[in-house]
């Protein structure tokens, strides 16, 4: 009876195993990850944690904490697999380098492209004295070691290059919608310039207007304000926004003071 009953939750298990895999196939990692949580808890209560499906069920609910944007949790997912396999297997097994890979995999996920090259070239070695030079997981070891020697190389000169440019201020390029204002915002100001606009021009408010009216109308909401929700705009002109076209049309100022 004991026996009938491991064999029924394990087979629970290996079906919630198929439909996380069926969630990570359709790009679904959320909803496979408690999946393979519910699967790997069963398989620790019933076969033990040193059984090899507890070992393959934290490979695959560590490909799915990565594939969900969650390599820190994978990483500890991981490195329990790697510990299991060990146990089992012993340091020098291919799977032990395999679970090298993949924990790898994972830090450089987060940006720690020195731990990662380390790892790489553990499980490298591991390969080399396990399997020889010409087995493909070998081969496939030393080209992610290359990779990620590439892009520490790639970092360091993104490093090292000049965040102003000699030729002038840098500007940041940016979609349409918002990328005037960024730009605008990240040039050098002074307190004492002002931007004259020719005679007949909309005033400031006027122009601004029509801009959020645009963005609007595109779905965009401003940098700063409302989020997601935005106030009805005024198209209508105000008694402030015809002086100062009035003025501006006679070569006044918004105060009335002739402009410079």
């Amino acid at each position: 009876a004991r026996r009938g009953e491991v064999e029924g939750l394990c087979l629970g298990a290996r079906e919630m195993e198929d439909l996380a895999a069926a969630y990570c196939i359709e790009d679904r990692p959320g909803f496979a990850v408690p999946l393979y949580v519910a699967a790997l808890a069963t398989y620790e209560k019933t076969l033990g944690p040193a059984h090899g499906s507890v070992a393959a069920c934290l490979l695959r609910l560590g490909h799915a904490l990565c594939a969900q944007g969650s390599p820190a949790e994978a990483v500890s997912v991981y490195v329990r697999a790697l510990a299991a396999d060990e146990r089992a297997l012993g340091h020098a097994h291919p799977e032990v380098a395999a679970d090298l890979g993949h924990i790898a995999r994972a830090q450089a996920l987060m940006g720690e492209t020195e731990v990662a090259s380390q790892l790489w070239r553990r499980a490298l070695a591991l390969l080399i004295e396990a399997v020889g030079e010409e087995d493909p997981r070998t081969g496939a070891a030393r080209r992610a070691l290359e990779e990620i020697r590439r892009r520490r190389e790639e970092e360091a000169k993104a490093a090292a290059a000049p965040i102003f440019s000699p030729a002038g201020p840098r500007i940041e390029r940016l979609p349409a919608a918002s990328g005037e204002r960024r730009q605008r915002a990240s040039m050098p100001t002074s307190n004492t310039a002002r931007t004259i606009d020719p005679p007949g021009a909309p005033s400031a408010r006027a122009r601004r207007a029509t801009r959020e009216q645009a963005e609007a109308q595109a779905g965009l909401a401003p940098v700063f304000g409302w989020g997601h929700a935005m106030p009805p705009l005024v198209t209508q002109t105000s008694q402030r926004d015809q002086r100062d076209q009035r003025g501006s049309s006679h070569g006044m100022g918004a105060t009335g003071s002739p402009v410079a």
